[in-house]
């Protein structure tokens, strides 16, 4: 069981190595020796067979991301054009028609937040060939940011995003947890440099204050999910005994009820949940874990600021006055916490952009 939880941290590993350079061979996913059994009865035979059936009818009905990169193909080129500090210039390689045509298909399909086939996520290639199509996605938005096309921009990462919120729901497992946050990263990383290059607006002030109120609106809609209490719950029906089934429904009640908790924590309260055999469920949910979705709800909430107060300063003409009308003018009923420093946020804190880090 140990095993098991450590090779989905190896996972998550991986899945981080990979946006720089790609995945080593055989890294995700290892052969499982085959049981022999005696010859099938008629019933089970039977039984496969309408599983079978039924697996086939439930892949014709979610796409399948397996299939969607094995048609992007290895465009290993991509990163190194992502990597760049420089835009692409008109002599960079091309993408295949059959890649724009897997990337097209995949955008419309998490537009309309449509359930992709599960367990797919796992295999080293599929992981290897999402992380290329955002990769070559983000280097897309430069282009239309540094044209001024922010209609484009905010259509294209929102599927992105919209993927990345409903993703984590309908994988319920950690690696598929952890796999829409690094898709995230990767986006926040991209809207950070971006709003620091429009943060002066436009020279133009109804230019400058249409954009930022439409920046301002794109925000308000984004979300950064991390449902720890469902994946907990169906982690632990998959792996664990039933005897142990127990501690993982009420650890998930308890997340759900309060995610800002470990599991370590949730556990040591409950009968039986000291016990060596629980470590699996210690080790989903930890100090390290809370701190990674803080930043990522820290990094949302400063963007969304952001684009209000420069909304502010495009309609006024002059630096917002106070904390309190930049976040109602971001959607918040009051100010929200930064995570970074514990406390609610402050004018002096909504600098020129930058990564926000939890030490």
């Amino acid at each position: 069981m140990e095993n098991r939880v450590t090779h989905r941290k190896m996972v998550f590993g991986v899945i981080l190595l990979a946006i720089f350079i790609g995945f080593p061979a055989g890294a995700i996913g290892a052969s499982k020796e085959s049981k022999k059994s005696k010859p099938p009865e008629k019933k089970e035979v039977k039984a496969k067979a309408e599983v079978s059936e039924l697996a086939k009818i439930t892949s014709a009905v979610r796409p399948s991301l397996r299939k969607l990169t094995e048609d992007w193909g290895d465009q290993a080129w991509v990163t190194g054009a992502f990597k760049a500090e420089s835009l692409p210039s008109a002599k960079e390689p091309k993408l295949p028609s059959s890649s724009e045509g897997a990337l097209k298909d995949f955008l419309a399909a998490a537009r309309v937040g449509t359930s992709f086939a599960r367990g797919e996520i796992e295999d080293e290639k599929t992981l290897n060939g999402l992380v290329q199509m955002l990769q070559w996605s983000l280097v897309q938005t430069r282009l239309k940011a540094a044209a001024g096309d922010s209609a484009w921009v905010q259509e294209n990462l929102g599927d992105w995003l919209k993927f990345a919120a409903d993703f984590p729901y309908e994988e319920s497992t950690l690696v598929g947890l952890k796999v829409a946050s690094v898709l995230r990263a990767l986006i926040f990383d991209e809207l950070e440099q971006m709003e620091a290059l429009t943060a002066a607006g436009d020279p133009k002030k109804e230019t400058a204050e249409k954009i930022a109120e439409s920046w301002v609106l794109w925000t308000q809609r984004l979300r950064a999910p991390w449902p720890i209490d469902r994946v907990i719950l169906s982690e632990s029906r998959r792996i664990l005994p039933a005897p142990l089934q127990g501690l993982g429904a009420q650890t998930a009640n308890q997340l759900q009820k309060n995610p800002y908790q470990t599991a370590d924590s949730i556990l040591n309260k409950l009968s039986g949940g000291k016990a060596e055999a629980a470590n699996f469920l210690r080790q989903m949910w930890t100090d390290q874990d809370l701190s990674q979705m803080k930043t990522e709800i820290t990094r949302l909430h400063r963007l969304q600021l952001r684009w209000a107060y420069n909304l502010l300063q495009s309609k006024a003409g002059k630096l917002p006055q106070t904390i309190l009308e930049v976040a109602k003018a971001a959607g918040f009923d009051r100010v929200p916490v930064n995570y970074q420093s514990g406390k609610a946020w402050e004018l002096s804190e909504l600098g020129p952009s930058e990564s926000t880090k939890i030490d």
